[in-house]
């Protein structure tokens, strides 16, 4: 029995390419495999080593972890938030002057640097407001400094015309 040309090829051809999809599948198929096995391999030997059973649990604990340590670090801010009311600074300054310290903080205590802080910057102090006891003789509302005795006496001005 003879071949003719054309059957001959296509036979050719038809073998090659079921050599080459056969070799395709081999190679992706084991690789594919392989990298499955050792993914599930390695998640089975992760959830063993923490205790949990599914990625779900393990998912939960870290977000409560992370919320743990949130809330400590609030914690922490609104304790050095204190510290500096109690030091004598104006209430408005507050967040400012603790992020100041904390930045400057190094290996000294947060109590340390405040007390450095507040040497070197006394703006930040509350204002005690000085009542002057002169007799005013205009009225006799009393003065609290010199901004409120300029802004009665525009008042007074602005009140005339």
């Amino acid at each position: 029995m003879e071949t003719t040309k054309e059957e001959s090829k296509s036979v050719e051809t038809n073998s090659q390419d079921v050599k080459e999809t056969v070799e395709k599948e081999d190679n992706f198929d084991y690789k594919k495999a392989r990298e499955e096995r050792i993914t599930k391999s390695t998640e089975r030997r992760i959830l063993k080593e923490l205790g949990e059973d599914s990625f779900e649990a393990v998912k939960n604990k870290l977000k409560d972890a992370l919320n743990f340590k949130s809330e400590l670090e609030k914690e922490r801010i609104n304790g050095h938030k204190l510290k500096v009311l109690e030091s004598g600074f104006d209430s408005k300054y507050l967040d400012f002057i603790v992020y100041e310290v904390s930045r400057t903080k190094g290996e000294d205590s947060f109590d340390d640097c405040l007390a450095k802080f507040k040497e070197n910057n006394k703006q930040y102090l509350k204002r005690n407001k000085i009542i002057n006891t002169s007799p005013n003789l205009e009225n006799n509302n009393t003065t609290l400094d010199v901004h409120h005795r300029m802004n009665d006496f525009l008042s007074r001005r602005t009140n005339k015309i």
